[in-house]
């Protein structure tokens, strides 16, 4: 087994626990973190290094055009300090990505040894994101909790709700994984911790991953109805626990519309004030693409170039950074090829996750979850930006790379 790669990998997967360090924003930390996590990295992989790598990975190909229409757009951004802080971020991720390809390379890999060190760090994350609900049950009792408050002071070590539920969601797939393998009592075990991640993501009350969760147990579903005749008791009162309880919190809240799984999906229409924003938002975004459809204004400056469509529609100060589309918001910046190559990426991926479906594989139904959730998420906000949030692109990637590549895999 290649302990660097796994020591790395525990590494970059531990992000959210950095401190702050007094910063207004977590992600700055995250960010020179990540950076000198490379840097180490380098050093120990560069033996490895194989450049051609990217080349003959199509997917990643697709994503060395995306960072190439990047760098282009320095040369003609409208602000080049915003424009080096956030191609530097996109640099980071690559050369991370990059980094792992290269600790592989020579080795075998186990995904179940790997899943369980992300069902590790994914415990603790979800203690951080529930002690202050637990403290305050503890202290108060359960029927003095005020709900509206609730998704923010579970935020845990994101420093944002959104954030948070969508990294729980990434990595639910590796937990229902790790239960469908496992033939020992340990199968309870993940299941609990399956059973702490939906309740989490039930308080949370992200509508994205709302909407990613279903399409992950889905996809799942599929693969057990393939596969019925692998399916025991242990199996079947594994999954069926934790399911039976989100239900039961879900029907027993059913009337506090701050956690209203209901209420929330509802809200998903154009009379929604947080929808209307973001179809306006939307809207801003291709028309400044049609208008600018072969130079953007620069990585990271659609935060300035979007304000004069703002300007008369918000009081104060509060106005919006981002496109929430990833897609959209990197179209404004590169222009229409940048913004596809971008796109095409995750749909290259798609398409060879459903191809590993097709063969009944079942990592081609772990891959199609994983690429769902950060999908989803970057079609609705902005992990683009975020430092956690790439650190799940980033295992993404290196994941799409060993299960479409056929890379020696220990399951």
């Amino acid at each position: 087994m290649n302990m660097k790669l796994y020591i790395v990998l525990f590494l970059y997967l531990i992000i959210g626990f950095i401190p702050y360090f007094d910063t207004i924003d977590k992600i700055g930390s995250q960010w020179l973190y990540l950076s000198i996590l490379n840097i180490i990295a380098i050093l120990i992989s560069y033996k490895n290094s194989k450049p051609l790598t990217f080349v003959r990975f199509k997917p990643f190909l697709l994503y060395f055009i995306f960072i190439l229409f990047c760098s282009i757009s320095l040369i003609y951004t409208k602000n080049i300090l915003i424009s080096i802080i956030d191609f530097s971020r996109i640099f980071i991720t690559f050369l991370s990505i990059y980094n792992l390809v290269s600790l592989l390379n020579g080795s075998d890999f186990s995904i179940k040894k790997f899943s369980i060190l992300i069902s590790i760090i994914l415990f603790f994350e979800i203690m951080f994101s529930l002690f202050p609900l637990i403290k305050f049950v503890y202290s108060n009792g359960f029927q003095d909790i005020d709900f509206t408050s609730v998704p923010n002071a579970l935020k845990g070590i994101s420093g944002n709700k959104n954030v948070m539920s969508s990294n729980v969601a990434f990595k639910i797939p590796f937990i229902i994984y790790l239960i469908i393998i496992s033939k020992t009592s340990l199968k309870y075990l993940y299941s609990f911790l399956f059973t702490l991640s939906l309740i989490d993501l039930f308080l949370l009350s992200s509508r994205a991953a709302f909407i990613s969760s279903f399409l992950v147990l889905l996809f799942f579903t599929l693969y057990l109805v393939y596969n019925y005749k692998k399916i025991n008791f242990r199996l079947i009162l594994s999954l069926a626990i934790p399911l039976v309880t989100i239900i039961s919190l879900a029907f027993y809240t059913s009337s506090i519309d701050a956690i209203s799984v209901k209420n929330r999906l509802n809200s998903i229409n154009t009379s929604d004030t947080s929808t209307n924003h973001r179809l306006t938002l939307y809207e801003n975004a291709i028309d400044y693409i049609l208008e600018n459809p072969i130079i953007g204004c620069g990585i990271g400056n659609w935060k300035v170039e979007s304000l004069p469509y703002w300007k008369n529609l918000l009081s104060g100060y509060t106005i919006p950074y981002h496109a929430h589309n990833d897609f959209l918001e990197i179209g404004t910046e590169t222009g229409l090829l940048g913004g596809l190559s971008y796109l095409f990426l995750f749909l290259m991926i798609f398409y060879y996750s459903i191809k590993l479906v097709y063969k009944n594989n079942l990592f081609g139904y772990f891959l199609i979850s994983i690429t769902s959730v950060y999908f989803i998420d970057a079609f609705l906000n902005f992990p683009l930006e975020r430092a956690l949030s790439q650190v799940n692109f980033i295992i993404l990637l290196f994941l799409s790379y060993i299960f479409i590549q056929n890379e020696k895999i220990n399951s």
